[in-house]
């Protein structure tokens, strides 16, 4: 998030704090002096800069901290908020909240992320009100984040797939809810039948069919033979409900020449989670198709089930592919955890790039695998490299620190060099002071930034 111009307040604040309290020989005026001369520099350096205030966590910091995120500097909020860890922005919420709901504040994306960040009803509610305004993406991206909220979001979007103001805001809810798996939804799904956009009541029937529920099949029945965008999803959950028809209709279209009809029909197969169609899709082979095998990992296939197990052990050859990860994931807990484990370890070198960084989050989750991941700290991706440091921070692997400290001097990238530093001081305090003191006179750019916040952060402490 480049920023062209840096709010004149800001930097007399970064100001104040060079001379607020600074004694002689306070090196810490120093380290404030490198921070503010990278906010005036804006850009990158300066995003960077007010993203840190909360890692360095010391008085001057937190105050200017809270300084910015009630003002009116959008892109300066923006940017506040984007270093802001869970705790700091619970603590931060009412201030989040009102830049969130200010329509002359922008971008909103990272104020969004921070109040999900914050985990509470309160801030689920904040986003609903969001997304009910619906200006895109802002909107999209408030519901969006909802979705990963998990059970603190549940009653917030059942209130708002009943009563939301817009019909899209009472659809988009009630197809989250759907998709979460709700079951205490089924008021808000019934009460959907009844709502007077056609849409709302396509959403509330579905989600009463993903529960097993007919009362909607009409609605349902109706919309699979329209020109619905939820003609795909209607007729895959009659399907789900046992009707023979539905299903003449889906395989017909399986075995017909649309790939990108039969796509979303497979998809759409996956996400209902009917044990009916995953038989009917061991009939029609569906696993076998490539195309067709990560959606079914993702949502079909557990390893509980015999079957299934059998598939996603296939899967794991292709370790290569973010297919062979997920199923990687589903059996890492089971009885070939073994198996899975080595399918993750091969997928840190795959060539694409979503298995690779699924392959370092898994393997991050597994003390076993710490080794492995901590082995990669060469790679030339950055999802493995920072995997691999945050390995070596759990392993407490002394012996890195050098290698450690030349990624955090030499890396490209700047999360990867942050999160070096981080784990420098985790490593060995005193050899990260002595290093952040050398960087802060021979480097330059975000290595200098990056110490001098250290150097702040390891003061307070």
């Amino acid at each position: 998030m480049a920023r062209r111009n840096t709010c004149p307040f800001i930097i007399a604040a970064f100001v104040l704090l060079l001379f607020h309290g600074a004694a002689a020989g306070d090196t810490s005026a120093d380290y404030w002096g490198i921070l503010t001369s990278a906010l005036v520099s804006g850009g990158p350096d300066a995003d960077d800069t007010l993203a840190l205030l909360g890692t360095v966590d010391d008085k001057k910091a937190l105050n200017l901290l809270e300084q910015i995120l009630s003002g009116t500097d959008g892109p300066a909020i923006a940017a506040a908020a984007r270093g802001l860890d869970p705790e700091q922005c619970r603590f931060y919420f009412n201030d989040l909240k009102q830049a969130a709901l200010n329509p002359s504040i922008e971008p909103k994306p990272p104020l969004l992320a921070a109040l999900a960040r914050a985990g509470t009803p309160d801030a689920a509610k904040v986003l609903a009100a969001i997304g009910e305004q619906g200006s895109q993406p802002e909107a999209g991206a408030a519901f969006g984040l909802l979705s990963t909220m998990g059970s603190v979001a549940e009653p917030v979007l059942e209130a708002e797939a009943v009563t939301g103001r817009t019909a899209l805001a009472r659809e988009t809810a009630a197809n989250i809810l759907r998709r979460m798996n709700a079951p205490g939804a089924v008021r808000a799904f019934t009460a959907n039948l009844h709502d007077a956009d056609k849409n709302v009541r396509i959403a509330g029937a579905l989600g009463l069919a993903h529960l097993g529920m007919s009362d909607g099949e009409a609605i349902l029945e109706s919309a699979s033979r329209s020109s619905s965008a939820y003609k795909i999803d209607s007729l895959v959950e009659l399907a789900a409900l046992g009707r023979a028809e539905a299903l003449q209709r889906i395989t017909k279209i399986l075995n017909g020449p649309d790939e990108s009809e039969k796509g979303r029909v497979v998809w759409a197969i996956a996400r209902s989670g009917s044990a009916r169609l995953k038989a009917f899709s061991y009939r029609m082979g569906l696993e076998n198709k490539a195309e067709f095998q990560t959606m079914l990992a993702d949502k079909l296939l557990q390893p509980s089930n015999p079957r299934d197990l059998s598939v996603l052990k296939r899967m794991l050859v292709h370790c290569d592919r973010i297919s062979g990860m997920i199923a990687a994931q589903k059996l890492v807990a089971a009885d070939f955890s073994r198996l899975a484990k080595d399918a993750i370890a091969c997928g840190l070198e795959s060539p694409h790039m979503q298995a690779r960084r699924k392959a370092a989050d898994l393997a991050l989750q597994d003390r076993i695998l710490w080794p492995i991941l901590a082995s990669k700290r060469g790679s030339h991706h950055a999802a493995v490299q920072i995997g691999a440091l945050k390995a070596i921070r759990n392993l407490d692997e002394k012996q890195a620190f050098d290698e450690v400290e030349q990624a955090y001097i030499h890396n490209a990238d700047r999360t990867a060099s942050l999160t070096a530093a981080k784990v420098m001081i985790s490593l060995d305090p005193k050899k990260a002071r002595q290093a952040f003191e050398r960087a802060i006179t021979t480097q330059h750019g975000y290595v200098r930034i990056y110490g001098a916040a250290m150097l702040l952060s390891m003061n307070k402490k």
